[in-house]
């Protein structure tokens, strides 16, 4: 099984502005977490691409 490390990098269609890793860092990215795969790895790509990554997810029970 492959991991995140072994996909080729891709455009994410974040707008970076030419902004380094470095400066990316600065930017915080909210990722909205549904459980599922695609969820997590949409924000494993954007914390790989260097910005500032928070995953956020409801509780939608008692």
């Amino acid at each position: 099984m492959s991991g995140l490390a072994d996909l080729p990098d891709i455009e994410l269609g974040l707008s970076s502005g030419g902004a380094s890793k470095e400066a990316r860092a600065n930017q915080r990215v909210v990722v909205a977490m549904s459980g599922g795969v695609d969820s997590s790895v949409a924000a494993a790509l954007v914390k790989r691409a260097g910005y500032d990554t928070i995953g956020i997810t409801l509780q939608l029970y008692d």
